[in-house]
C-alpha cells in the first residue's frame, strides 16, 4: 500500500538464501493451509506524545527490516516442503501507512478501518511480514500500530526487533545481519537447523523421556470454572476481562522476586496456582505456559517463530504457607525452562503412544507472563501508552475494576487463558473465556480472585528462600515474560 491505503501490484525481489522452517513456524504455515483465514500476526496499537517525526520512525522500521532476515522472508512450499527464502530487499519501499485524522469528528472509525486493513495485507507468502500505520489525532499525538506476522516472529524476537528499531533511530543505518554494538544476529533458518541437529541428538531423547515420566501420570487439571449449558446453537462468543494493578504492586512483585531469586513468573504463577487450589481442592495445579523455545548456542540472537508450551505444576499439598507455594511454583518453572526444546506435540504424542491421555486435553488452562509486544520500540522525547482497543484513547494509570472486552473470532486452544502482561510500571491481568460456555460474572470473580491473591503477595510475602533446583544460565532468566 502506499500513503492513501492504496494497493500497490507487488514485486517479486531476489532470493538470497532459502532453509527450512523450524518446528514452531511448520505448524503455524500448516495450519495455515488447513485454514485459510488462519492468519496468526502479533499486532499491536499504542499512543505516541511528545516529539513525533513519522519520517525517522519510517525510517528506523525499514531499517530494522533490512537487518533482520526474518522480516524479509516468504514462506512457501517447493515440492511439498515448506521453506522460508530470505528476499534480498522487502517487497515494499514502505510499509508504513500515514493519516492525519486530527480534523476528523469520528476519527476511531477510520483508523480502525486502516489497522484492519493493514493487517489483512500481511502476506507471508510474499514475503510482506511487516505493516505498520501512523495515524496523527492532533497536533502532539498520533496513534501507532505495528503488526508482524508470527511465521516472523515471537515474543522474544520482538524485542531483538525492538532494539533494532530503537538503535536505528539513535545511531542511523547498520550494516544487514550486523547487530548494534557488535555480532551477527542468528536467523531463523540457522537456528531451525541447530534445532534440526538436536533432535536426533541423545540430549533431545533425554529430555522427552523426562516429560513423559512428569506428564504421563499427571492427573486431570479440572477448571476454575464451571461449564454452563450453551444457551442454544451458535458459534463461540469470546470475551476478555481485564484489572490493572497499580505501579505499587507492581514494584513489590518484582521486588519478591529478586529476593527469592526466582523469575517473576514464578510470582505471578504461585497467586494463581493458590487462588485455584483454594476452589477447587486439588492438591496440584497445572497450565500451559508459553516459553521461547531457545537454550542450543545462539538463541539470545535467533529471531522467528520458535516459542513452546511446556507444562507448570505447583503440589501445593504439603506447602505449609504462600512462601511454600512461591517456591514450589518457581522449581517447575526452572524444571520446565531447563527443557524447553523439545515441542509439546512430541511430548503429547509420546504419551498417547505409551498408553497415557493426551497431555494437552488434560489441562485445560493456559498461563502466561507477556511483555508488551513494544515494550523495546523506544522512540526518543516520545511518551508511548496504550489505548482502550474499543475507543482507540490512552489508557491513563490503572483503572479500577474489571473491563470485559469482545475478541474478534479465535480458535480456543484451551477454554480458560490467563495472560499477564508485565508493562513498565503496572500489570495488566486478562482472562479470556467463551462465554457461550462459561458464566461471565463467574468469570470476574474469578479474575477478582486472582488480583486480590496478588495484592496479598505485594504486600504480606516477605524474603523467601531460594528453591533448592534453580541453578541454569542466564538465559533461562531472560527468557522471562516471553
Amino acid at each position: 500500500m502506499d500513503h492513501s491505503g492504496k494497493k500497490k501490484k507487488v514485486q517479486r525481489k531476489p532470493v538470497v538464501r532459502s532453509g527450512p522452517l523450524s518446528f514452531c513456524q511448520e505448524l503455524l504455515f500448516l495450519n495455515g493451509i488447513r485454514t485459510p483465514r488462519f492468519n496468526p500476526v502479533i499486532a499491536e496499537i499504542v499512543a505516541l506524545s511528545g516529539r513525533i517525526e513519522p519520517t525517522r520512525i519510517c525510517r528506523a522500521l525499514n531499517v530494522t527490516i533490512a537487518r533482520h532476515e526474518s522480516l524479509r522472508s516468504r514462506y512457501v512450499m517447493r515440492k511439498g516442503v515448506p521453506r522460508v527464502e530470505v528476499l534480498q530487499e522487502a517487497p515494499e519501499a514502505n510499509p508504513v501507512v500515514l493519516l492525519d485524522e486530527s480534523r476528523a469528528d469520528h476519527a476511531e472509525g477510520g483508523v480502525k478501518r486502516a489497522i484492519l486493513a493493514q493487517i489483512d495485507s500481511l502476506d507471508p507468502g510474499q514475503g510482506r511480514v511487516v505493516a505498520s500505520m501512523l495515524a496523527k489525532t492532533d497536533a502532539e499525538s498520533w496513534l501507532w500500530m505495528l503488526a508482524i506476522h508470527h511465521l516472523s516472529s515471537d515474543g522474544w524476537s520482538q524485542h531483538i526487533y525492538g532494539r533494532s528499531f530503537s538503535a536505528a533511530l539513535n545511531f542511523g543505518p547498520a550494516t544487514p545481519g550486523q547487530k548494534q554494538g557488535g555480532g551477527r544476529d542468528v536467523s531463523s533458518i540457522d537456528y531451525a537447523l541447530r534445532q534440526t541437529d538436536w533432535f536426533e541428538s541423545d540430549a533431545a531423547e533425554k529430555q522427552l523421556e523426562w516429560w513423559i515420566g512428569i506428564l504421563g501420570p499427571l492427573a486431570v487439571q479440572p477448571l476454575p470454572l464451571r461449564a454452563r449449558a450453551p444457551d442454544g446453537e451458535g458459534p463461540p462468543v469470546p470475551i476478555r476481562l481485564e484489572t490493572r494493578l497499580e505501579s505499587a504492586i507492581h514494584a513489590a512483585l518484582h521486588r519478591i522476586a529478586r529476593q527469592a531469586r526466582v523469575p517473576m513468573l514464578a510470582v505471578v504463577f504461585a497467586a494463581f496456582a493458590g487462588v485455584v487450589a483454594r476452589r477447587m481442592g486439588c492438591p496440584r495445579v497445572s497450565v500451559l505456559s508459553l516459553v521461547g523455545g531457545r537454550t542450543l548456542p545462539g538463541a539470545d540472537r535467533a529471531t522467528g517463530a520458535f516459542y513452546n508450551s511446556i507444562v507448570l505444576t505447583a503440589d501445593v499439598s504439603s506447602v505449609a504457607d504462600e512462601a511454600g507455594l512461591l517456591r514450589a511454583a518457581a522449581t517447575s518453572v526452572f524444571e520446565g525452562w531447563r527443557r524447553q526444546e523439545v515441542p509439546l506435540g512430541l511430548v503429547s504424542q509420546a504419551c498417547v503412544s505409551r498408553g497415557y491421555a493426551d497431555v494437552v486435553s488434560k489441562i485445560p488452562i493456559t498461563f502466561n507472563l507477556v511483555r508488551h509486544p513494544l515494550a523495546d520500540f523506544r522512540i526518543p522525547g516520545c511518551r508511548m501508552a496504550e489505548v482502550d482497543s474499543d475507543t482507540l484513547l490512552p489508557v491513563a494509570g490503572a483503572a479500577k475494576g474489571i473491563y470485559v472486552r469482545r475478541l474478534q473470532m479465535v480458535a480456543f486452544a484451551n477454554p480458560v487463558t490467563v495472560i499477564v502482561c508485565d508493562l513498565a510500571e503496572e500489570l495488566r491481568v486478562s482472562l479470556d473465556i467463551d462465554s457461550h460456555r462459561f458464566d461471565p460474572s463467574e468469570a470476574a470473580n474469578l479474575l477478582a480472585d486472582y488480583a486480590e491473591q496478588l495484592r496479598w503477595f505485594a504486600g504480606h510475602l516477605g524474603e523467601v528462600a531460594r528453591p533448592a533446583d534453580s541453578t541454569g544460565s542466564g538465559l533461562i532468566y531472560a527468557a522471562d515474560g516471553v
